[in-house]
Order: structure tokens, then C-alpha cells, then sequence
């Protein structure tokens, strides 16, 4: 990955890391770990992203927040954007 490209997942992950710290919709704490993997709210959501990152990688809160070092820069835009969407159709920002 260039430097460039580098940067771009940088500024990604500081906008997605730890936009969640409150009480969820569900009753647990949410935190990034609870919004992307557990919270049954967004099951089925879930099941896409999960089922569209495993094409590429084992999905992982690190490669939703930073993508991943070993994939081109083409796979990690298209992890990140899956991620955007995600957040996107959960209406949580």
C-alpha cells in the first residue's frame, strides 16, 4: 500500500474509531466491537458485511477501522466502503 493510500485508511479510522461509547438501542454498552459484530439489531447488515470481507480477509474490528496491509489498495477501498454502507444503512450517524 502507498503512502498515499496509507493516510486515506488513517483519516478513515479516526472518523469510525469510537464513534460509539453510550448505552445501545439493545441495552448493552455500545462500543465499535459491539456495533460491528454482536448487537443483534443489526443482524442480518451484519451477515452481508461479514459474508463481503470474507472474500478478501477474516473480518476483524482492526480491518473494518484500518483496512489491511497485505490486501492491494483496491480490496481495502472496497472493505472500506462495505464498512461506510454498513454504518450508513444502520441510520447511527
Amino acid at each position: 500500500m502507498a503512502h498515499g493510500d496509507y493516510k486515506f485508511f488513517r483519516t478513515t479510522a479516526a472518523v469510525l474509531t469510537n464513534i460509539f461509547s453510550s448505552d445501545c438501542q439493545c441495552g448493552r454498552f455500545e462500543d465499535n466491537y459491539h456495533f460491528f459484530f454482536t448487537c443483534p439489531a443489526y443482524n442480518r447488515m451484519r451477515t452481508s458485511l461479514l459474508n463481503f470481507v470474507a472474500q478478501y480477509c477474516e473480518p476483524t474490528l482492526d480491518i473494518f477501522l484500518f483496512g489491511y496491509y497485505y490486501l492491494d489498495t483496491n480490496s481495502n477501498i472496497a472493505i472500506v466502503d462495505a464498512v461506510h454502507l454498513f454504518i450508513k444503512d444502520s441510520m447511527r450517524l
